[in-house]
């Protein structure tokens, strides 16, 4: 099977819509891992975060689709809802 990469602006939309207590499947073969962002609260880098993490930040509403993100190889940082 294939692996298909998945947008990271997609999973945030995901758990943005599922909130941290909810839970969702998809047939994609394998779990996205999300590990290694960084999150900028309240103009402080925090992190890095896995998707447990970021699940967490959604539920407390310091991550949102505007908030500032960064990971390892990105140039600089960005909106999380932008990140592919």
């Amino acid at each position: 099977m294939e692996k298909r990469k998945i947008p990271f602006s997609a999973i945030i939309a995901i758990l943005l819509l599922i909130g941290a207590g909810g839970t969702a499947t998809a047939q994609t073969g394998t779990a996205p891992v999300l590990a290694g962002y960084f999150v900028n609260i309240n103009w402080q880098p925090a992190g890095p975060f896995d998707t447990a993490g970021l699940r967490q930040l959604i539920s407390n509403g310091q991550l949102i689709r505007d908030s500032l993100v960064w990971r390892e190889g990105m140039e600089s940082w960005v909106a999380a809802g932008t990140v592919t």
